[in-house]
């Protein structure tokens, strides 16, 4: 059952829930836009789309849910992000997964991953 402030991300129908420990997201918009200007200088701006951008940003992220991660990438494919909001609601949207960083805290069998921040662009 989903809670609020959960996140899944997945093949449509095939989403899986993103791990909440160490988790923070960041929404935004990014505007597509035709500019240009016109003989007196003007600028001239047509704003055709409003699509929002998400970053998910993981402090750690133990190895299990980093491959997880990058098997989503892999497919390069659209993927569907469902978000939970504190009321419960949830939203979906079409979206593409971002190349992403990471950097290695332990070496361990099971090893910890950190600093990531997964982008994912509205199409």
């Amino acid at each position: 059952m989903s809670q609020a402030g959960d996140l899944y991300l997945g093949l449509p129908g095939q989403e899986i829930k993103l791990t909440p420990k160490g988790r923070r997201l960041s929404v935004g918009d990014i505007e597509i836009a035709r500019e240009g200007e016109t003989a007196s200088g003007r600028l001239v701006t047509e704003i055709i789309a409003t699509k929002k951008l998400f970053r998910i940003n993981y402090a750690e992220i133990a190895e299990q849910d980093l491959n997880e991660l990058e098997s989503l990438y892999n497919l390069k494919r659209t993927l569907r992000f469902i978000k939970y909001s504190a009321t419960g609601v949830s939203s979906s949207y079409d979206v593409r997964l971002r190349p992403f960083n990471r950097d290695r805290i332990t070496h361990l069998q099971n090893g910890v991953w950190g600093n990531i921040q997964l982008e994912l662009r509205e199409i």
